[in-house]
């Protein structure tokens, strides 16, 4: 069976960009799981709160972490493998949990989480 993309029919392109869609839209459900996760557990265990928000340089030091993290990943994703991709795709997922936990200062609870919910519903539900 001769491999070129003229070989695939119509139908047989769109059910394998259906599957690759429902990859990415999983994938990104889990990560805004992780985040919200990272989130609400730094924001409601003192100690840790208490490190991200007790000194005004560390939220500054993880939002040039995230981006970074991310410009790092990006120039390095096509010579990582899948699980080291995976895992620093995890660790970013965190470490955006962690700064967003600062928003409990400014929004309640409910409304984080609400807004949370709804985007990885939308993910989950666009996968599908």
């Amino acid at each position: 069976m001769e491999n070129s993309p003229r070989s695939m029919s119509i139908d047989a392109v769109a059910a394998e960009q259906q599957r690759f869609m429902v990859r990415v839209y999983n994938w990104m459900a889990a990560g805004l799981g992780i985040t919200g996760f990272m989130a609400y557990y730094v924001a409601n265990t003192p100690t840790f709160f208490n490190i991200v928000m007790g000194n005004p340089i560390i939220p500054i030091v993880l939002i040039i972490a995230q981006i970074g993290l991310v410009f790092w990943l990006a120039s390095r994703v096509m010579q990582m493998s899948v699980s080291q991709a995976t895992g620093v795709f995890l660790l970013y997922a965190g470490l955006t949990g962690i700064t967003f936990s600062t928003l409990f200062v400014v929004y309640t609870a409910a409304s984080i989480t609400a807004t949370f919910m709804v985007t990885a519903g939308t993910f989950g539900a666009m996968s599908i």
